[in-house]
Order: structure tokens, then C-alpha cells, then sequence
């Protein structure tokens, strides 16, 4: 199982049903593969405190004007840059 883990959260927006209760989602390379109600049988899950969202998208982002590392690190998964020369970006 290499690359892949579980983690559980108290809650999720997720999906066209919006926000649901208690959520376990599997992860592989990073990205959520698996999302469901409960931790298969034998497994063990990372317990996470609030909710999991989906990778956020920033539609009007300046590339140039922001450290992009850190953006990601703080949950946008994509910014759509409308300014910077992409080599530069």
C-alpha cells in the first residue's frame, strides 16, 4: 500500500450533497481516490480534527505577486494566473 493512506475528519464538503457528517477518504499520491463513511475493516486511519475539502481553486491569482509554494501549502490546489509570462511562472 505504498503512497496510499486514510484519513478520517468530522465532516466533509464533498461532492454535489454539500457538507456530510463524519467522513473517511482515501488517499493515493496525494489525491483523494476514495471517499466514504467508514475506514474498511483492518485498517487504520489518520485522524484529522474538522472538515475536508477539495483542493480550492484561486480563478484571479498575480503569480508573480505571491509565494505559490506557500499558497499551496495553505490549500489551493490550482491558481488561474492573469498577469505573469508563464516561463516566469
Amino acid at each position: 500500500m505504498t503512497g496510499e493512506r486514510w484519513v478520517e475528519a468530522d465532516s466533509a464538503w464533498w461532492g454535489p450533497g454539500g457538507l456530510r457528517g463524519p467522513t473517511v477518504a482515501l488517499l493515493v499520491g496525494g489525491r483523494v481516490a476514495e471517499v466514504g463513511a467508514a475506514v474498511p475493516v483492518g485498517v487504520r486511519a489518520r485522524r484529522l480534527a474538522g472538515t475536508l475539502l477539495p483542493g480550492l481553486v484561486d480563478w484571479h491569482g498575480h503569480a508573480g505577486l505571491v509565494d505559490l509554494e506557500r499558497v499551496r501549502a495553505g490549500g489551493i490546489a490550482l491558481v488561474r494566473d492573469l498577469g505573469w509570462e508563464p516561463r516566469a511562472v
